[in-house]
């Protein structure tokens, strides 16, 4: 596919995406369904392709180029950030509609700025061994404990606010062993 081709459709399939989720919201309510489909957290997906299009040309990209991103990007999150905390914490409208697109683009900005401009105080800190140890197993890490955590903050908005239950769709255990041995990775770092 012609690298235009891929910006087009990636472009296309991020407001195609952002539209979605609203009107999915509207009519389901924004619950924690939303940070379990494909289909409504896709933006790194389609960040990621044109990224990569982008770099297989060998196109250098400016420092102006990536800003643009980067502003719209940070206005998403800005826009998120001013309608209140719980908007972030606890993946209000705002956050699973303009808020998941603004933090793909800002994390495939930094991604293409630090391939692109490699003497940067930036690419270095990424280059150092601890951030790649991290970069290396983060992934796996967060696989391993998101089913958990998902069911577990399920349970927790279905139970009253006076008791409390463990999830029952997985065993806490694994959840809560997971998180001490995330925890202990964190500070080995």
């Amino acid at each position: 596919m012609a690298t235009k081709t891929v910006y087009k459709v990636c472009a296309v399939a991020l407001c195609v995406e952002i539209v979605l989720r609203a009107i999915l919201g509207a009519y389901l309510g924004f619950g924690p369904w939303i940070f379990l489909l494909t289909f409504t957290r896709a933006d790194g997906l389609f960040v990621g392709p044109t990224l990569a299009a982008l770099l297989a040309t060998r196109h250098q990209l400016s420092k102006r180029f990536l800003a643009g991103f980067a502003i719209a990007g940070s206005l998403a999150l800005l826009v998120v950030a001013l309608a209140g905390r719980s908007q972030i914490l606890y993946g209000g409208p705002l956050m699973c509609t303009i808020g998941f697109s603004g933090l793909a683009i800002l994390c495939g900005v930094l991604i293409a700025f630090c391939l692109q401009f490699e003497a940067t105080p930036a690419a270095r800190f990424f280059r150092l061994g601890p951030m790649r140890s991290f970069g290396k197993y983060s992934y796996g890490l967060y696989v391993f404990t998101f089913r958990s955590t998902i069911c577990w903050i399920i349970s927790l908005r279905s139970d009253s606010a006076s008791s409390f239950r463990r999830p029952s769709c997985t065993p806490f255990p694994i959840w809560d062993c997971s998180r001490r041995f995330l925890r202990g990775c964190m500070a080995q770092l």
